[in-house]
C-alpha cells in the first residue's frame, strides 16, 4: 500500500484527509497491484517461452496438466473445451473460478 502511504504523506500539509480521497487511493492501489501481478505473470510466461521452458498444448491426449509445472500455451478454444469438460465432471475450485470471474484470466494459486 505504498501509494496510500504517499497519498497520506502528500496530505500532511492539509488539516485533514478527506475519506473519499483515501478510499480512491486505496482502490487505485488495489487496481495497480492486480495490474502488476498480471504483468509479472506475462513476463514470466515470455521468459519461460524464450528459454524453452514452455509446454505447447497439443491436444493429442498426451498433455497432462496435473503434472506440468511450467507455463502452458494453449488455444482459447481448447481451454474453453477443457473447462467445459471439467465443469461437467466437477465444479471448479474457488481460486480458478475467481480468476475466471475477475476478467484478467490470470490464475494465481
Amino acid at each position: 500500500m505504498i501509494i496510500a502511504e504517499k497519498a497520506i504523506q502528500g496530505c500532511r500539509g492539509r488539516r485533514s484527509v478527506k475519506m473519499n480521497d483515501l478510499e480512491h487511493y486505496m482502490t487505485r492501489a488495489g487496481e495497480l497491484a492486480r495490474e502488476v501481478s498480471a504483468l509479472k505473470a506475462e513476463l514470466n510466461t515470455r521468459y519461460c517461452k524464450e528459454i524453452g521452458e514452455t509446454w505447447y498444448w497439443q491436444g493429442d491426449g498426451y498433455d497432462h496438466l496435473e503434472s506440468t509445472t511450467c507455463p502452458i500455451l494453449i488455444e482459447a478454444s481448447d481451454l474453453r473445451e477443457l473447462l467445459e469438460k471439467a465443469k461437467a465432471e466437477a465444479p471448479l475450485p474457488q481460486s480458478i473460478q475467481e480468476a475466471l470471474n475477475n476478467g484478467d484470466g490470470v490464475y494465481r494459486p
